[in-house]
């Protein structure tokens, strides 16, 4: 948790924080978003395999984000926010709740992430 309120006053007393260098910061959070979005804060899946749209860096529901981002104590939550998405994720990992990322399930079998960043 001490790790989560350190992120959150970082991203929020530097609002003009480029997020790609945020994201520099978090190399697993990057290899997720590579994996979820090729690192575009603008993309958009409009049908996910569920049938509901993806957005985003880190590919979020909007169910998800939204509702996510209320139990995170995230005030004026945009979807399409990169830097909300990249606290949020580090709330999740916090969470342990890592495995709702389908990339993040496929990328915790390779040997070199698992060594990196699991195990």
């Amino acid at each position: 948790m001490k790790n989560l309120i350190i992120v959150l006053c970082f991203a929020f007393i530097i609002p003009s924080l480029d997020w790609e260098i945020y994201l520099s910061m978090f190399p697993k959070i990057k290899s997720v978003a590579i994996c979820e979005s090729g690192i575009n804060s603008k993309a958009l899946n409009p049908k996910d395999s569920d049938g509901t749209r993806s957005v985003g860096l880190l590919q979020f529901k909007d169910k998800t984000f939204y509702g996510w981002a209320k139990l995170a104590g995230i005030e004026n939550a945009s979807i399409w926010n990169p830097i909300q998405q990249i606290i949020l994720y580090r709330w999740a990992e916090e969470q342990g709740l890592e495995n709702h990322w389908s990339c993040y399930q496929k990328l915790s079998k390779n040997k070199t992430f698992r060594a990196l960043y699991i195990d």
